[in-house]
């Protein structure tokens, strides 16, 4: 029985880690941004969290950035739809420089880890630890009294 609660502790644990790692902030610098997750355009009102196969449209007269790491901000122009990437978009990997958008920062990313891979693995270890924590404490409480 324990062994069952540790494994459910540990995929809840993991999960809410995943959807965290996948947030991908989404900010209005001027103007109006958009966000969709394929149900039609919402504003962003100030800030707000896309994730991965979002679209992100920056209106006729809007700028807005999204913030894959403190490293790799990818802006968006009046007009522009960007669709949320897995991982660090191409512009920002540094793998082809020459071919990289002009509506990205050109600041290198540092060591190629984005946060939301570092946090995947926190959450999965975190996860992990707390699930055979769980499984293997305690195993006196589920035998009966002795006399």
């Amino acid at each position: 029985m324990r062994a069952i609660v540790g494994l459910m502790i540990w995929g809840v644990v993991s999960l809410a880690f995943t959807a965290a790692a996948h947030a991908v902030p989404v900010r209005v610098v001027e103007g109006d941004v958009y966000v969709s997750a394929g149900n039609g355009y919402d504003p962003v009102p100030g800030t707000a969290n896309a994730k991965v196969g979002d679209s992100i449209m920056a209106g006729e007269y809007g700028v807005g950035e999204i913030v894959y790491s403190p490293t790799c901000v990818v802006t968006l122009r009046p007009g522009t739809v960007v669709t949320v990437e897995a991982g660090l978009p191409k512009q920002c990997s540094g793998a082809d420089e020459s071919t990289a958008d002009e509506s990205t920062n050109d600041e290198a990313t540092s060591g190629g880890l984005s946060t939301g891979t570092i946090l995947l693995g926190v959450g999965v270890a975190g996860g992990i630890g707390v699930g055979i924590y769980a499984a293997i404490s305690g195993g006196d409480s589920d035998k009966g009294a002795s006399p």
